[in-house]
């Protein structure tokens, strides 16, 4: 994660040619770092033989994604909680909040295999809230139904493919992936001395989008 006129940015490129993004640690190897540079912040993705692996399972409190804000700018959490994880994406003057917090073994994301395509649960607590990534026409989409209206999450196949992109919310933030040849790579760019993320296209590929409801959140993959 580099600074980009004092802020911050991210990248995910390939070694060796692979780019994959996993939630699953090896030893204590492969970890992901939000580093100070000069008070800023910087991430790592460190390889395990030569891959890009990104693991978001915790051994003995091990793995943790922590992306720290910069003035008053975003944080992005995940911290174990014994052997679960908890994913917080916390407000900026009340706009929006991502969690992912395990009751015991109640709340888990799963990427299960439908066919040889892909689903996401995010399972309820207390009837909360729930992601399913199901296929559509052997693709796939992501809801995150509302709590009280609040939030929601789609991805919708655009032809066969997908797109995401996190819009700003009051000139806030916004996240890319871009591509590197055929791979990946995530780069979080200022919008007015904020942060942007954005996840573009490698040909008919994918791009997420995160839409405010109100001083809530709406995410929608078009």
């Amino acid at each position: 994660m580099k600074p980009i006129g004092g802020r911050c940015r991210i990248d995910m490129k390939p070694i060796g040619g692979q780019c994959r993004t996993d939630m699953k640690p090896i030893g204590s190897q492969c970890r992901i770092d939000m580093k100070p540079i000069g008070g800023q912040c910087r991430i790592d993705m460190k390889p395990i033989g030569g891959q890009c692996r990104i693991d978001m399972k915790p051994i003995g409190g091990q793995c943790r994604i922590d992306m720290k804000p910069i003035g008053s700018q975003c944080r992005i959490d995940m911290k174990p909680i014994g052997s679960q994880c908890r994913i917080d994406m916390k407000p900026i003057g009340g706009q929006c909040r991502i969690d992912m917090k395990p009751i015991g073994s109640q709340c888990r994301i799963d990427m299960k295999p439908i066919g040889s395509q892909c689903r996401i649960d995010m399972k309820p607590i207390g009837g909360r809230c729930r992601i399913d990534m199901k296929p559509i026409g052997g693709q796939c989409r992501i809801d995150m139904k509302p709590i009280g209206g609040q939030c929601k999450i789609d991805m919708k196949p655009i032809g066969s493919q997908c797109r995401i992109d996190i819009k700003p919310i009051g000139g806030q933030c916004r996240t890319d992936m871009k591509p590197i040849g055929s791979q990946w790579r995530i780069d979080m760019k200022p919008i007015g001395g904020q942060c942007r993320i954005d996840m573009k296209p490698i040909g008919s590929q994918c791009r997420i989008d995160i839409k405010p409801i109100g001083s809530q959140c709406k995410i929608h993959i078009n």
